[in-house]
């Protein structure tokens, strides 16, 4: 069973990361099964741009493992 990410708030989940005890990568994925899972009947996602989503967390992986604290995701 996969940790449910989505539910935690964004404090939390940066310490995760920053801890090295979740990926950004995982995060996004687990928000990304949230949204397959409920917007069949929800319907309030509009637009879901996963592979954006993806992309924006790929830098943010080696940092914790460098010693640097992740920070946020470049804007394009």
């Amino acid at each position: 069973m996969t940790d449910q990410f989505w539910s935690r708030s964004a404090t939390e989940l940066a310490a995760l990361v920053a801890d090295g005890d979740a990926s950004a990568r995982e995060v996004v994925d687990s928000h990304l099964d949230r949204i397959d899972e409920v917007d069949p009947w929800l319907n309030a996602a509009v637009l879901v741009v996963a592979d954006e989503a993806r992309a924006a967390a790929a830098p943010l992986a080696p940092a914790p493992a460098a010693g640097a604290p992740p920070g946020p995701p470049a804007r394009g």
